[in-house]
């Protein structure tokens, strides 16, 4: 016996997080952070000018906009600012 329980492989979130990479793990994955991002949205402490702002430590950073889903300026402005970046390296410095 190799450790692993005898049956058949489920394919799903916990396959993908062990290296598969099929449709099904794929599809499971993008599910599951789809969720997870919809829920810190749902989880933010307070709402302020119809955005969300989360309780976190990470204001200012793409990730919190993206990740927790705040909208605060700093936040909106950080994902601004790597998105230029971004599209400055990605255009040669043309622009």
């Amino acid at each position: 016996m190799n450790g692993r329980p005898p049956g058949p492989v489920v394919h799903g979130y916990i396959r993908y997080t062990r290296g598969c990479r099929c449709d099904t793990c794929r599809k499971a994955k993008a599910d599951y952070m789809r969720a997870r991002r919809a829920a810190a949205r749902r989880w933010a402490q307070s709402v302020t000018g119809g955005r969300y702002v989360a309780d976190t430590d990470s204001h200012g950073t793409r990730y919190a906009y993206e990740e927790l889903g705040c909208r605060c300026g700093s936040c909106t402005a950080a994902r601004a600012a790597a998105d230029a970046r971004y599209y400055q390296a990605s255009a040669g410095g043309a622009g």
